[in-house]
């Protein structure tokens, strides 16, 4: 994120200070992203968040929902409200897709564990 279309953020002493903090806030971001996918897979510590429903627990709907309005309000309200306590910079749309993707690997390698738990037990019961 430090680049933006081949252009890097901060190139010898020069830095483009837009840039910069665009991508700090993008980290913050995936930050919360990374915890978002990783409270599905907490709600059991041996079931797969893939075979439970996710309309299961209405709270932890609705709390992802607020977290999600909290970071796109943290994101793009600033330049329009004229409050910026975070300092965060507005970034491009098309970065979404690549943040929802770097967080995504927190998600599978707790499903991982979970499956390994789940397939280790077993294997120790028949033995």
């Amino acid at each position: 994120m430090f680049y933006r279309y081949g252009m890097p953020a901060v190139s010898g002493a020069e830095v483009d200070g837009l840039v910069l903090t665009q991508a700090q806030t993008a980290v913050l971001i995936n930050i919360m992203l990374i915890h978002i996918f990783y409270l599905l897979t907490a709600r059991s510590l041996t079931a797969s968040a893939f075979k439970m429903s996710p309309f299961s627990n209405k709270f932890l709907l609705g709390g992802i929902g607020l977290t999600i309005a909290i970071q796109l309000f943290l994101v793009y309200a600033p330049p329009y409200t004229g409050i910026n306590l975070l300092r965060t910079a507005p970034f491009p749309l098309e970065w979404w897709t690549f943040l929802v993707l770097l967080a995504l690997p927190g998600l599978f390698v707790v499903e991982l564990e979970e499956f390994l738990v789940e397939h280790l037990k077993k294997r120790f019961r028949k033995a």
